[in-house]
């Protein structure tokens, strides 16, 4: 993946985490699991960014 495709897919899953938030709560299961997946594809980022 590259970086473009990652900060993409980067910001398709914070729009998604938001609406799930504002439909299902912050403290759903739902919007948890998406957070998390958010986080890694930030830690990828991050990573990618420091070889750099």
């Amino acid at each position: 993946m590259t970086r473009i495709e990652l900060v993409e897919k980067i910001e398709e899953t914070r729009e998604h985490m938001i609406r799930l938030g504002l439909e299902e709560g912050l403290l759903s299961n739902n919007t948890i699991v998406v957070s998390q997946v958010l986080d890694q594809l930030l830690n990828k980022l991050d990573k990618i960014s420091l070889e750099h």
